[in-house]
Formats: structure tokens, sequence, C-alpha cells
């Protein structure tokens, strides 16, 4: 997927979310107003929904579901007063979903705060959620809230499109401990649109989640965000296919920030996708910081971490540090750390392990798009990198600051270079950098690949290089500068 597409793609995945409709709740047929234990002959004498009142910092009202519950298709709560817990007696408690279609999920609150809501698990067998929704939090929960909570829930029912495995669309929560296994339904694209635990448009903290399901075109965590959001220590099992992220699909929104801490994917990509910690950054804040990629790519245009950046804001910023990729990657157009990017991006102490295959492939960073102010620092390569124009640390056409970097791994390509790749434009720096590898390449390079313009700064190559017209520094034919 070229620029252009990948733009396309942004406009058309920016406008879809806009037109989300929410499902108007229905009147409630009970009135909780003190703390409620409830049991299957509780639930099958007083009907759904339920409406929840009274609650004080003095008078929490507690709501606890004592056993196995078999619900119906208006068994779900509307908090109507802050200071509600909703729980399960035992971890493991388990509501039951059989041949309920649609439905809005099992805790409805938009205004309340101090609303925390645990320890359940929902499965069953012949049952939807209603797009938007959440099984655990239904959508809009808490957007003109604070302090709400939901933690150590499961999910195991499918996750319709435009969903969340736990959390509906709009919601502003704190997620712990939470877990999706349920099975992401696909649209007419085949692409689920949706996030393992939550939606679209939230924003809060995910902290400690999982996603064991496969994704198609979805997120591991959140498929679209443009909110403030952190996701912290959590990590993606599910298998990756066509368009989509391992923690998050996309971020969009100029004035939001984005932090993705300490995050894990071990899934493995097939066919067309994106990174496999974050897809697509646009025009936000967003700071990537001690992930780790240990799953295999056999999808092009693909990194190890993130995958694009498009800014047409100027304040928009990405920051990728100490991030590691341990996946191979082995098609088209693939990098370690990030794919591509445009502008105000910094990564550092970044370190690649993964033997990287195929045409124009890199350690850290592939190429730019009408680049300035990208700087690469502190980063170092250890896995094989293969192709034409390949670079240990970045490759063709890359306009970037790359300063005090190394590389490892043995490269090998036609123009190949130790740090750049063949073919770098004018404005292309290497400053400190080092290359220990073996560089293997008719036209090689130890520092920059053939015919680069760029500019090495106090560079050493210490590899081995093997090719009838390989250069220490400057490969074949380059007009670029030492100094």
């Amino acid at each position: 997927m070229n620029h252009k597409q990948l733009e396309k793609y942004l406009v058309k995945a920016d406008k879809v979310p806009k037109s989300l409709k929410v499902k108007k709740l229905k009147t409630a047929n009970t009135v909780i107003n003190k703390n409620t234990e409830i049991d299957q002959v509780w639930l099958d004498a007083n009907p759904g929904p339920y409406a929840v009142q009274g609650g004080s910092e003095t008078n929490i009202i507690k709501i606890t579901f004592l056993e196995n519950l078999n619900v119906k298709q208006d068994t779900y709560f509307m908090i109507e007063t802050d200071y509600v817990n909703i729980n399960g007696k035992f971890l493991g408690f388990t509501l039951n979903f059989e041949n309920i279609k649609d439905y809005v999920g099992l805790v409805q609150n938009k205004k309340s705060s101090n609303i925390i809501v645990e320890n359940i698990r929902v499965n069953g067998k012949n049952s939807s959620l209603l797009e938007n929704s959440g099984w655990i939090l239904g959508s809009n929960f808490g957007t003109e809230a604070e302090n709400n909570k939901v933690s150590n829930c499961r999910n195991y029912l499918p996750i319709s499109i435009l969903s969340g495995g736990i959390v509906g669309v709009r919601s502003k929560i704190h997620a712990i401990g939470c877990i999706n296994n349920g099975e992401f339904k696909l649209d007419n694209s085949k692409l689920c649109r949706s996030g393992g635990i939550a939606a679209l448009f939230v924003s809060g903290k995910i902290e400690d989640c999982i996603n064991n399901s496969k994704l198609e075109g979805g997120g591991g965590m959140v498929y679209f965000t443009n909110k403030d959001l952190d996701i912290i220590n959590c990590k993606n099992y599910g298998k990756l296919n066509n368009i989509c992220a391992g923690i998050i699909g996309f971020v969009f929104g100029d004035k939001s920030k984005v932090n993705i801490l300490n995050c894990l994917n071990d899934g493995d990509l097939d066919n067309r996708s994106y990174g496999m910690i974050i897809g697509i950054e646009d025009n936000a804040q967003v700071l990537i910081k001690n992930c780790i990629n240990w799953g295999n790519c056999f999808g092009y245009t693909a990194s190890g971490i993130m995958q694009t950046t498009f800014f047409s804001n100027p304040e928009a910023s990405i920051e990728i540090t100490g991030c590691t990729n341990y996946g191979n990657l082995n098609r088209e157009f693939n990098s370690g750390i990030l794919f591509s990017s445009t502008y105000n991006v910094n990564i550092n102490n970044c370190v690649n392990y993964g033997q990287i295959l195929n045409d124009s492939s890199s350690g850290i960073i592939l190429s730019t798009y009408k680049p300035k102010n990208i700087k690469v620092e502190n980063c170092t390569n250890h896995g094989n990198i293969l192709g034409k124009n390949s670079g240990g640390i970045s490759t063709e056409n890359a306009i970037i600051k790359i300063n005090k970097c190394v590389n490892n791994g043995t490269v090998t390509g036609t123009g190949s270079g130790g740090i750049y790749g063949a073919g770098t434009a004018k404005g292309a720096i290497a400053e400190n950098c080092v290359n220990n590898g073996v560089v293997n390449g008719v036209n090689a390079g130890g520092i920059f690949g053939a015919w680069s313009q760029g500019t090495a700064k106090s560079c050493k190559n210490g590899g081995k290089l093997v090719g009838l017209n390989a250069q220490p520094i400057l490969g074949y034919k380059s007009t670029g500068k030492i100094e």
C-alpha cells in the first residue's frame, strides 16, 4: 500500500465512525436503591432493565451476583447515581447469554462517577452484541463523569463490528486486567473495525489487559481513537490479518495525546497490515515506550512497532523509545521499528533483532515522505537485512538525521549500506554511527549504500564488505560527503 492509498484509507476510516448511532434504552422495570444480592431466583422475579439510584460517598450501592446466571435480553443496569459497585462474588463468575440478539451491554452510564464493575465473565451461544457496544460496558460510558473502572472482566462472546469486547464506543474509562477471547465479526469488506477491549473514540486508561482473538482489521486493545488515552502493560496474542495492529489500529485528532507503554504483541501477521503495536497515526501526539514485538510478519508494508504517520498539524509528533522488535518480517517494504513517516519523529534507544527480508527493508525506519525533523538516535540493528536497496538502520529515499546508531547485522543487497540503504537523498545525515556487520552487495557501502547524496560525519566501518565496487563509507557512485 503506497502513501496515496494510505491517505485514501485514512479519510475513509476517519469518516465511517462519525455516523455511529446508539440505540435508545428502554424504561426501567425495576429500581435498585440499596445493596442487592442477585441469584437466579431474584433475576427471574425482577424484570429488567434496572435503574440504580440512591448512592453516595457514604452509601455505596453494591450489586453482587451470587452465582452463575442465565440472563435475559433486558438484563442490564442503567446507572443514575454516583458510587455504585457491580461485581461477581467470586472470580470466574459467569453471565450466560443464550439466543440474545443485539445486546446493549451489561452496564449503562453516561454521567455518574465512581462506578466500579468487576469480576464478571460473559459467555454463551447464539447471541450477538449491538454494534457500537461492549459486552460489559455499553456505549458512551462515563463520558461526562470521573473515576469509573472496569476490572477483571472477561469476554468469550462474538464482537460485532465497530464494538469492543469489554467497553463500547465513546467511553471514558479505566479498564484493568480485562481479557477478550471473543471472536471478531466482519463487515462486507471483511474487516471487524473493533477492539478486543474497547471500541472507538475511547479515552482514559487501559491497563494489564489481554486480547487472545484473531484480528481482521481491528486493534487488540482499541480500534480507533481521537481522544487522550494511555495503554499500559497490555498484550496481544491474537493473530493479525488485513489492516490491523496488535494494540491500537488508528490514532487521529489534533488535540489527542496517546501513550502506549510497556505493551507486547505476540501475534503473527498475515497479508497486508500495519504496525505490530500501532497502525497509523495522524495529527496526534503519540509516545510508544518500552514496547516489544515477538510476532512474525508475512504481510507487506509492515513494521515491528508502528506503521505510518501522516501529519498536517505542526504540533503533532511521535516518539518511539526503548522499543524492541524480535519478529521476522518476510515480505516487501518492511522495517523493524517504523515503516514510514512525514515529520516530528524521534526514535531512540530502539533495537531490532528480527530478520527482515525482501525488497527495500531496514532495521529501524524504512522511508520518509515529505520529511521534516526526523531523528533516529542510539538505535541498534542485530538482525539480518535482505533487499536490493536495504540498510541496517534506514533505507532508500530517507532524509533523516541518524546519530550514534550501530549495525551489527548482515545487510545484503545490490546497493545496500550498513546504516543507510541505496539512493539516499540530499540532506540525510549519519553522525557518530558505526557498522560492524557484513555488508554484501556489488555496489554496497559501509555507512551509505550506492548512489547516495547524504553526509557521513565521524562514522566508522568495522564490518566486512563483500562486493566488487563496495566502499567503506559511501557506496558506489555516491555524491555525498564524508566529514
